[in-house]
């Protein structure tokens, strides 16, 4: 009798989501799979449904490829993100990589991978299944995606069980360690200080690597490699502007490294950062000059024996060598470039401001926030919106 009355129930359609997905998931728990409607409903009904969807999709062996056909039926439009990314996360929960691979790629309209990243804490059910598919993937938009969702998973730390917690940490330090792309690098640093690891004391390789676009100086600075391309300008021509690669700090400069600056070169007085903006030494220095900014890197490039890009000559500061292989301040078309990171909307997440506080500080509060403490951007960069004035 409970059989075709719930079956009655789930293909109902006067009923509400939530009635009808109740129905399917029974009949799957009696062994009666309805998973095109437990598939159907899963994209219209509120994230807490997630763990008895997921349970009734389990029991269906054909239901990884349902997901799939839907996740492509529903298309790519950047109004059906958040169902799309539903979807691709459900997947991930089941071992499939697919949808999730096609919705993080770094592209002109974020909206796809800004909507899986913020949506994975509330349908990540099985943090060991999705680790192990983090490690074992080598896509590198796929991997920094996954990283940053568990970055923004850390505030439900408490419900997660200690053995995935371990595994997961496991993962995340390994990744940082040795994952080939910047981006990833970045997004495991970030995910793991937000799970309230101390990143400082995790070992890094330094020095240039064939097989890594980051690498780590002897300044314990992370440089990341930004890749040639072209950046649109806001013209009516539409002109492009096309910009070689180069070598950009992944974060601010902070504190504690501006203050190692001035302490070495006995500067003393104005120079130093308002406290009161940037209270710790893990703050963006901030109240630097242009001058006070290309005698640091002069600096730099000397404590890592670079050959400064600048020089004073006649009471001026010049350019030594525009191919010199010293610290410099990155041109306006860099900067926007490397800001951006592929996209482009208002903001590198995409025009979507509810997200706004995760990327960025930023607003009438006097204080700054330390360095890396917003997500980064789909390069690996940090804090290219709000903080301080670059």
């Amino acid at each position: 009798f409970a059989v075709p009355t719930l079956r009655s129930k789930a293909h109902d359609d006067s009923l509400t989501a939530e009635k009808r997905l109740s129905a399917a998931v029974a009949l799957a728990a009696l062994g009666e799979n309805e998973t095109q409607v437990v598939i159907d409903k899963s994209i219209e009904v509120s994230a807490d449904y997630g763990p008895s969807i997921l349970t009734a999709l389990r029991q269906d062996s054909g239901s990884v490829a349902e997901l799939r056909d839907h996740f492509l039926q529903v298309g790519d439009a950047p109004d059906v993100a958040d169902k799309r990314a539903v979807l691709a996360l459900l997947a991930l929960n089941l071992g499939e990589r697919m949808p999730a691979e096609r919705m993080t790629l770094v592209a002109g309209d974020p909206t796809p991978r800004t909507q899986f990243i913020h949506q994975f804490p509330s349908w990540c059910s099985d943090c060991v299944q999705i680790a192990n598919a983090l490690e074992q993937s080598e896509n590198a938009s796929f991997r920094s995606a996954v990283c940053l969702g568990f970055g923004k998973l850390a505030t439900n730390s408490a419900t997660i069980p200690v053995e995935q917690r371990k595994r997961l940490e496991e993962v995340l330090i390994k990744l940082y360690q040795t994952a080939p792309d910047a981006a990833t690098h970045s997004a495991a640093q970030f995910a793991l200080r937000q799970w309230g690891f101390d990143t400082s004391g995790v070992d890094l390789p330094q020095g240039t690597s064939a097989t890594r676009n980051w690498r780590v100086t002897e300044s314990r600075l992370h440089l990341l490699e930004v890749p040639a391309g072209q950046l649109p300008r806001q013209s009516k021509d539409g002109a492009r502007v096309d910009v070689a690669a180069f070598l950009i700090c992944s974060q601010e400069v902070s504190r504690q490294i501006y203050e190692q600056y001035l302490t070495e070169e006995g500067i003393e007085g104005r120079h130093e950062s308002d406290t009161r903006v940037s209270p710790t030494i893990r703050h963006p220095a901030n109240s630097v000059s242009w001058m006070g900014a290309i005698r640091f890197l002069n600096w730099l490039s000397r404590k890592e024996s670079l050959e400064p890009y600048y020089e004073l000559s006649g009471g001026m500061w010049h350019i030594a060598d525009r191919n010199g292989t010293g610290y410099r301040l990155p041109t306006e078309v860099e900067w926007e470039y490397a800001s951006r990171a592929g996209s482009q909307t208002v903001y590198a997440f995409g025009e979507d401001v509810r997200y706004l506080d995760d990327y960025a500080t930023y607003g009438s509060s006097l204080h700054c926030t330390p360095c890396a403490s917003k997500l980064p951007n789909a390069w690996g960069l940090f804090d290219t919106a709000g903080n301080v004035w670059e």
